[in-house]
């Protein structure tokens, strides 16, 4: 006689947010550029950001998710000091044993629009590479990877014994596409949870499915169909 025994699948209370676009207040004042700037802009709520952020992380705290997943554009246009406090208002979660796991969107890593507002004028503002991202965001889902990509900033860490998050960097740097090497990390991380009778969400920032047919061309990945 056969008994299989089956153990309960584990539960997990998961949160998820996208498209921050954090902008620094050491980056900008309430002046004419920075006016122009939001009456221009595409309908973020960039003066907002602040409160829109400070409430969302009181949610967080109250409702003590086992992960809070941040799928990308964590800033306003890849600046340095724009990442740098978005991550330290971050803590406050890291001090309450909440896991965050950020991904980077297109607009966070060697952006050219990275910019101040100040008076009547735009300035570049300094931005960040891949190797800063890391530095920056090395509590928020790097150091706690079960494996990471060598080729991009993809990830996978583990919730528990059943569930696995697989965060997919698919930015590819200027193509939205993913590298042959990231495919080939990717299928041995999906291998792997297999062999351990679990399941795997993978996390993109941009879109695997054409959902909108009038935001196609630079929403939806170039490879969707093979990475699906």
């Amino acid at each position: 006689v056969c008994v299989f025994y089956h153990r309960p699948l584990q539960s997990a209370k998961i949160m998820i947010t996208s498209d921050i676009h954090y902008l620094s207040d050491k980056l900008h004042d309430d002046d004419l550029a920075y006016q122009y700037m939001l009456s221009n802009s595409d309908g973020r709520l960039t003066q907002y950001c602040d409160v829109i952020l400070s409430a969302f992380i009181e949610e967080v705290l109250q409702q003590k998710p086992d992960v809070l997943i941040i799928s990308g554009d964590l800033s306003f246009n890849g600046e340095k000091l724009s990442h740098q406090d978005l991550a330290d208002k971050l803590h406050v979660l890291y001090e309450n044993n909440i896991p965050v796991l950020v991904l980077a969107g297109n607009h966070d890593i060697n952006s050219t629009r990275a910019a101040s507002f100040f008076e009547n004028r735009y300035d570049m503002a300094e931005n960040i590479n891949q190797q800063e991202f890391v530095s920056i965001y090395n509590d928020y889902g790097f150091l706690q990877a079960e494996s990471r990509d060598s080729s991009s900033l993809s990830y996978m860490y583990k919730v528990n014994d059943d569930l696995y998050i697989i965060m997919i960097d698919s930015n590819g740097y200027g193509q939205n596409y993913l590298q042959q090497e990231s495919y080939n990390w990717l299928e041995q991380q999906l291998e792997y949870v297999k062999k351990q009778n679990a399941k795997a969400i993978t996390v993109t920032h941009q879109n695997i499915y054409a959902q909108n047919e009038l935001l196609v061309f630079g929403y939806q990945l170039y490879d969707g169909d093979k990475l699906k």
